[in-house]
């Protein structure tokens, strides 16, 4: 994989932290924010050592510029489908600010000598930019990498070790990116995408829980004839694979889908959900649009999909279980995809720390 190093803005700490909603708003307010003061310049292009440490763990990875021809080409592989108005969006939003304020989150099979290298490289130097959140309890530190010997030789480490690498978060800023290239006169430098490499085993891997708005009287029978259901003595998330739970106003129940629905090994909780459940019996014929359907990320738990059913009477609640990296580079490498909003992945990473200059 070739990795590039590119020209960058990094958040002023001292503005950026004594002003609340940055980080939430500069994905819209980006010019406002660079007008004000909130960014300060690199000196020169540089790769960025990205590490963030948690109460739990610590992540590193590598801030890159990639040609999106190493996703065209099939070396960035896709895992899940994308909402056509969310690459939409995300395509107004590069174009507006001529900048990417959050890196599209690639992952790769781990290497011992790139995680050396770049253990070493962090303790010889010191970060350049530190900033804690105390709200999530999370220290967010770059280093940058700007000498030439240093660039080539990590360079040299990705050309020879990483092949390819799966998109984790990010599908539709990286087919933003396509989508622009797709245009007769696209600009040159819209070829590069704003990428940050973790190894895989320093990812988590959490589901999208569904919120699905009920337009009619649903027959709770119809579900018997392809999940075991079992009622609940209170909300739940479901425990193992090809299990979820289900939430309707005070009743939750889990479900196991019976032996017939797993037909083929392809079949994640996901697509079964979609293909058996919404599109069979409650009839969304396109999930990836429907506006009857939200989504509530894994990492915020079922207390978030409690207090929206509490306030949406209306809604009934799926709840689904994480799939596994192994399952997912399985499927990936056999040329299947995923429903949008499958996964969620951690670490999370802040807009606006960042930021790759077109």
């Amino acid at each position: 994989m070739l990795i590039e190093p590119f020209h960058a803005l990094y958040a002023n700490k001292q503005r950026a932290l004594a002003e609340p909603v940055f980080f939430d708003a500069v994905k819209e307010d980006y010019q406002q924010f660079l007008n004000a003061g909130f960014f300060l310049h690199m000196a020169q292009p540089a790769l960025f050592i990205y590490k963030i440490a948690t109460p739990t763990r610590t992540y590193t990875g590598v801030l890159a510029s990639v040609d999106i021809e190493a996703y065209l080409s099939g070396n960035i592989k896709k895992h899940e489908l994308t909402i056509q108005a969310e690459e939409e969006k995300q395509t107004q939003f590069l174009q507006n600010r001529q900048a990417a304020v959050k890196p599209v989150l690639l992952t790769y099979a781990e290497n011992a000598q790139i995680d050396a290298w770049l253990e070493h490289y962090a303790q010889l130097h010191p970060p350049f930019l530190d900033i804690h959140f105390a709200l999530e309890q999370q220290n967010h530190q770059f280093w940058a990498i700007q000498a030439s010997d240093d660039v080539i030789f990590i360079q040299s480490l990705f050309n020879q070790y990483i092949q390819h690498a799966y998109i984790a978060d990010g599908h539709h800023r990286m087919a933003s990116i396509a989508r622009i290239q797709q245009k007769k006169d696209a600009p040159v430098a819209y070829r590069q995408v704003f990428c940050a490499f973790f190894p895989s085993k320093q990812l988590d891997i959490l589901p999208f829980h569904r919120l699905v708005r009920i337009n009619q009287s649903i027959d709770f029978q119809k579900f018997t004839t392809i999940c075991r259901i079992e009622k609940l003595a209170a909300p739940a998330l479901p425990s193992a694979p090809h299990e979820f739970t289900l939430g309707m106003g005070q009743h939750w129940y889990r479900l196991h889908w019976r032996a017939e629905a797993l037909q083929l090994p392809t079949d994640t909780d996901a697509t079964l959900l979609n293909k058996l459940i919404m599109n069979n019996l409650m009839h969304i014929v396109d999930v990836r649009n429907d506006p009857r359907i939200q989504y509530v990320a894994g990492a915020d738990g079922l207390d978030a999909v409690q207090q929206k059913l509490q306030t949406r009477p209306d809604y009934m609640a799926f709840c689904l279980y994480p799939i596994s990296f192994d399952t997912l580079a399985t499927l990936v490498e056999a040329g299947h995809t995923l429903p949008p909003k499958s996964t969620w992945f951690e670490p999370r990473m802040k807009n606006g720390l960042i930021v790759k200059i077109y």
